[in-house]
């Protein structure tokens, strides 16, 4: 009987992992889009661009304070091979919070006693949190797991050390090798060698291996420190700490505090109440580490494992700290950003196996005290979760229609931003992407939009009379190149199908003198036609000067088409 419950929560606990993980996934099938984003342009397509041109300094090259090696050569690979569609960004995104449930899992097995399998899934489902959706959906997003599992991996290493001696080397090899691959994650990778040289001193591993870990650390921070160039629009953590160290103290507090806050939102709604009771669970982190750290210092004889959690925690506490010292003047809500929550969630599931032993004696013979708090805790965050399978269409479609506007180099204040904050720096960043054909732009239907503008319909366009209208016709304020945004529906009846793009071509001269791509949602009875909406761009100065103008919007691959009429007013 007692098997059978055991069993069932294991059961219980399994599908809510699946349910998360399931989740997680789908929240990238929604968002994908090969459209790059924001970083992406400077960080990933004009890094591939220069790298590709000869320039091997662009790998060690700054990315804000960030030197990201590693996600550089996953960049170089997907724009390489697969010409930039993001998918096996996404992919190995997705694949890294994967391992890092492995290791964790891992560390559980060390301690598990029978009855407690449903952990290690409680674990799944911890990590795969839709709080963390930037480094899950956002293909530029690897290094931050990167940053924190690698580190993680290393710490643990160095505890496998002194737990199997047998392969003493072989594990201190391999720490090594992950404490120097996390310096090539971002800038708070520099700070792994050193812990990972007093984590061995701690751990009696001798003065030699904690020498050694010491001088790698200082030939590390050499190199990454040499020529470097603090960010002109961040703080600095000195200065922080002098002018409000109060307000860095709430910043860190609500970054380890982070992955609560969805389910204190929930229960008291926005505003500084949920704020407080996300500081509240981030002190109740650090409070409980450093009880842990105090506790396991005075032991004579140490648990090594504790020992790589502690250090593991104090690692993502001086990443929280570094972070706020540059990131505070943007206010402390900043610290609650989605792409935070990655090492927030893992500190979290660190300080659960320090508790565990804790949790495993008190809980004997009542497991229930375990399992019910976990499964509250997870069934508070499913509606959170869900949001992973919202439809973003809308969003989608307009970041393409942006790369639409960068295809054809208009100017368009209006979209442009929701690619990138400043509309002429996107174009300037597009540039070299849309004369080689990369990324979107090497992309059905964007690809050569513009190479089409100007000339003659082909003769051979079939004709099939579809359903649609132009709705909007719009002047685009400071555009230079005379383009207008057009915008309405299509729907071809007769393959129940929207045609993916139209040209739009002056019916008396036969030239295309724009291009729209369909695939915004509408209100629509037609399950089939709840994407028929368009937009795009019209060359108004390419028309004829009749006072009624007809144009011919056509897709030239099915010659699905309907005409309408320009007036004046228009």
């Amino acid at each position: 009987m007692q098997r059978a419950q055991i069993d069932s929560v294991s059961l219980l606990f399994f599908i809510f992992a699946a349910v998360f993980v399931g989740f997680a996934i789908s929240g990238g099938y929604h968002g994908y889009s090969p459209v790059p984003f924001m970083d992406e342009w400077g960080g990933s397509l004009d890094f591939y661009i220069r790298s590709s041109s000869g320039d091997p300094a662009i790998w060690w090259a700054q990315h804000n304070e960030h030197r990201v090696v590693l996600s550089r050569l996953l960049f170089w690979m997907d724009f390489a091979w697969f010409g930039g569609s993001v998918w096996l960004l996404l992919a190995i995104n997705y694949l890294l919070v994967a391992l890092g449930c492995v290791v964790f899992w891992n560390i559980w097995r060390e301690r598990e006693i029978p009855g407690f399998r449903f952990v290690g899934f409680f674990l799944v489902a911890w990590l795969f949190s839709w709080s963390q959706k930037e480094n899950l959906v956002w293909a530029f997003q690897s290094q931050f797991i990167l940053a924190q599992l690698l580190p993680l991996v290393a710490f643990y290493y160095l505890h496998k050390c002194v737990a199997e001696e047998s392969k003493a080397n072989r594990y201190f090899a391999l720490a090594i090798l992950f404490g120097v691959l996390s310096v090539g994650s971002m800038t708070n990778g520099v700070l792994a060698l050193p812990l990972m040289a007093v984590l061995a001193a701690l751990m009696g591993l001798g003065w030699r291996r904690s020498g050694f870990l010491l001088l790698l650390a200082v030939l590390a921070a050499g190199a990454y420190f040499y020529d470097f160039v603090r960010p002109p629009n961040h703080g600095s953590l000195a200065k922080t700490l002098s002018e409000d160290p109060l307000g860095l103290i709430q910043y860190v507090l609500v970054y380890v505090g982070g992955p609560f806050y969805p389910i204190a939102k929930k229960l008291v709604g926005h505003g500084l109440v949920a704020l407080h009771a996300t500081q509240t669970a981030g002190l109740f982190l650090v409070l409980s580490a450093l009880a842990f750290l105090v506790q396991e210092l005075r032991k004579r004889e140490r648990s090594t494992l504790q020992l790589a959690l502690l250090t593991f925690i104090l690692y993502i506490g001086g990443t929280a700290l570094g972070t706020g010292g540059g990131r505070l003047l943007f206010g402390i809500n900043q610290a609650l950003s989605s792409r935070y929550m990655t090492p927030a969630l893992m500190a979290w599931a660190a300080l659960f196996m320090l508790y565990a032993p804790l949790l495993l004696k008190k809980t004997e013979g009542k497991r229930w005290k375990l399992w019910i708090p976990a499964f509250v805790l997870l069934a508070m965050l499913v509606s959170n979760q869900k949001k992973g399978l919202e439809n973003k269409d809308e969003e989608l479609f307009e970041r393409q229609v942006a790369a639409l506007a960068m295809e054809l180099r208009v100017r368009d204040t209006m979209l442009l931003p929701r690619l990138y904050p400043n509309a002429d720096d996107a174009l300037m960043f597009s540039a070299i992407p849309v004369e080689r054909d990369l990324s979107v732009f090497g992309l059905a239907p964007i690809r050569n939009a513009r190479e089409h503008i100007g000339t003659q319909l082909a003769s051979s366009t079939p004709t099939l009379e579809c359903q649609g209208e132009l709705e909007e016709i719009d002047e685009i304020e400071g555009s230079q190149t005379g383009y207008l945004r057009v915008q309405g529906w299509v729907f071809d009846p007769s393959t129940q199908s929207v045609p993916d793009s139209l040209s739009i071509v002056d019916t008396q001269t036969a030239k295309v003198i724009g291009f729209v791509i369909t695939g915004q949602p509408q209100d629509a009875n037609l399950k089939a036609a709840r994407t028929s909406g368009f937009k795009g761009y019209l060359q108004g100065q390419l028309l004829t000067g009749a006072p009624d103008r007809k144009i011919t919007l056509v897709n030239q691959a099915s010659g699905c088409q309907f005409s309408t009429t320009l007036s004046m007013a228009d």
